[in-house]
């Protein structure tokens, strides 16, 4: 998904996520910590992503950062994260919990 936002900055479906939507219902909360530290703001159901000031479109460092964060805790743990799915005790989605040390990018992103 954010692949798909910073491939497409300029193009307003992409700055805007809907939790409602039956793909996304099932988004953990620290799915939505992620969004909320890339720059998305949440509108009731729907994450909006804010433009940088002065601009037409959203910053992209914040999401390029994040994917490599994602990518190398993705790589650095892979076997873990194959025994997790193949003992079937927790779904690859809910395995974000695993992300928690990585998640201090406040300090990166603002």
């Amino acid at each position: 998904m954010l692949s798909n936002i910073t491939n497409n900055l300029d193009e307003p479906k992409y700055q805007k996520v809907n939790t409602a939507h039956p793909k996304l219902a099932t988004l953990t909360p620290s799915a939505l910590r992620i969004l909320s530290l890339v720059g998305f703001k949440r509108n009731d159901e729907i994450y909006v992503l804010k433009k940088a000031d002065g601009t037409s479109i959203p910053n992209p460092a914040p999401l390029v950062i994040t994917m490599g964060v994602i990518d190398k805790f993705l790589d650095e743990n892979r076997y873990l994260l194959a025994k997790i799915k193949r003992q079937q005790k927790v779904c690859m989605f809910s395995s974000a919990y695993l992300l928690q040390p990585y998640l201090s990018l406040n300090f990166v992103l603002g």
